[in-house]
Formats: structure tokens, C-alpha cells, sequence
């Protein structure tokens, strides 16, 4: 049986989000509760908790899509991530060898296990196909590659088909962190380097109402000008029979 993962309510007057990553892939085991995306709305990002512990067998929506209030993001297949977890290893299912019972009334020998060997890491991608992985992964990713120097081709994206994700990126980063100081720093950008980046939700709504601001406040201030000589004439004229008349 599977469940959706519907977009929440979102807060008064707000009916669309943004979808800007998700936290697992498909097959991946989920938690109740636990978060499996991001929304962000013209006010606040929200993580969507999962409604029901499994995997999820199904995402809907992509990166950087717009949903609106109730729309099905994704699926999780209840139990499918139990049942792996619990499955038995062909060493378990194996049937006891024939001479167990000899081997029972042998005296008990030291065992020492082999030292535990460290897995090798992922051999890197190769150009064409990390830069194609690259142009593909969003615009955040983007943005921390070109920010931390880092070559996508030296990197394997843990993403749908193999795309980049931000923990992807922030791990390298912190293993860069690791390294010894004399590693060669990254190459200095371009002095007059331009870099488009899709504007936010938020920033979105600030720009339109800046602009909503521009159009219907004044922007400019108008002067009238008088001139007062012949008033200031009769009223010198007046002054003295004014004076005594009222005594002001």
C-alpha cells in the first residue's frame, strides 16, 4: 500500500510553493515523520515530513516546480524498507555442515578475524558525463562548485541518474577542509565574471512589492510659488487702522 506525500497547508493567503530539493531518492528507507523534502514559500521554507515509515518507491515532482496546496509530491510504499532490512544473509540461510556435532566435542580454538578492510572509494566520474551531471543538478549546486573551486568531474553525485545534490558538494567540501594546508587553492574567479542564479520565492515577493511601492507611491515633490509683494503692500497699508480698531 503506498502513501502520498501531499504539500501541507502552507499558512493564511499562501497557495503555491516551490519545490527546491529533496532529502531522499527513490528506494531510499524513510521514518515517519522524518523530512523527505523542501518547500519554500514567499514567507518561510518548510521541510514535508513523510506520513508513514517505508521507502520511497516514487517522486512526482522535480526541483524547482511549482505546487500548489494538496498536490501529491511523491509516494512511500509502506513496509518495503523493513522487509530489506530483515532479509537474511545467505550465510544465515546456509545448513549447518554435516560434522557439527565432531566439531561440538573438539576443543574450542581462538578464532581471529580478518583485519576489516576499508572500502575504496568511488572511482570519479569522467568529464563529459560529470559536466553533463552538473548542468543538470541545480542551481545551488552550481553555485558552491564555482564558489569552492571544486571540479564536478571529481565528483560522484549520490542524486536521480547520478545528479548532484548540495550534501554532495558540502561533503567535498569538508573533506577539503581535511586536507593538508599546502593543497593548491582554487583558481581565482574572473574579475567581471557573471553568474545567473533563479531567484527565491522570497525575493521574489520583495522585488514585486518594491515595484508594487514604485508604481502607486509619489516619487517626486511639487512646488507652487506666490509672489507676496502686494499682499505684504495692503497689509502694511491696514495695520495701523486694524491695530486700533481690534487692538491686535
Amino acid at each position: 500500500m503506498a502513501t502520498d506525500i501531499r504539500v501541507p497547508m502552507l499558512g493564511e493567503s499562501i497557495t503555491e510553493a516551490t519545490l527546491t530539493q529533496w532529502y531522499k531518492q527513490p528506494g531510499e528507507a524513510v521514518e515517519e515523520d522524518e523530512p523527505v523534502c523542501e518547500l519554500e514559500t514567499d514567507k518561510v521554507t518548510i521541510d514535508v515530513p513523510a506520513t508513514a515509515a517505508g521507502a520511497l518507491s516514487e517522486i512526482l515532482v522535480e526541483p524547482d516546480a511549482t505546487v500548489e496546496v494538496g498536490a501529491v509530491l511523491g509516494r512511500i510504499a509502506a513496509g518495503k524498507a523493513g522487509a530489506a532490512a530483515k532479509k537474511p544473509s545467505a550465510a544465515e540461510d546456509a545448513p549447518p555442515a554435516k560434522d557439527a556435532p565432531a566439531a561440538k566435542d573438539a576443543p574450542a580454538a581462538q578464532v581471529t578475524a580478518p583485519p576489516r578492510q576499508e572500502t575504496p572509494p568511488p572511482a570519479p566520474q569522467d568529464a563529459s558525463s560529470a559536466a553533463n551531471m552538473a548542468a543538470k543538478s541545480g542551481p545551488a549546486v552550481r553555485h558552491l562548485l564555482a564558489q569552492h573551486g571544486l571540479d564536478a568531474a571529481q565528483l560522484r553525485g549520490s542524486g536521480k541518474d547520478g545528479r548532484l545534490r548540495k550534501a554532495d558538494v558540502l561533503a567535498a567540501v569538508a573533506q577539503q577542509g581535511r586536507a593538508p594546508s599546502a593543497a593548491k587553492p582554487p583558481p581565482p574567479r574572473p574579475q567581471h565574471a557573471t553568474e545567473r542564479v533563479r531567484m527565491s520565492r522570497l525575493r521574489q515577493t520583495i522585488a514585486r512589492r518594491l515595484k508594487e511601492s514604485q508604481n502607486t507611491a509619489a516619487t517626486l515633490t511639487t512646488f507652487n510659488e506666490v509672489d507676496m509683494g502686494p499682499l505684504m503692500e495692503l497689509r502694511g497699508e491696514h495695520k495701523a487702522q486694524f491695530e486700533q480698531k481690534h487692538g491686535v
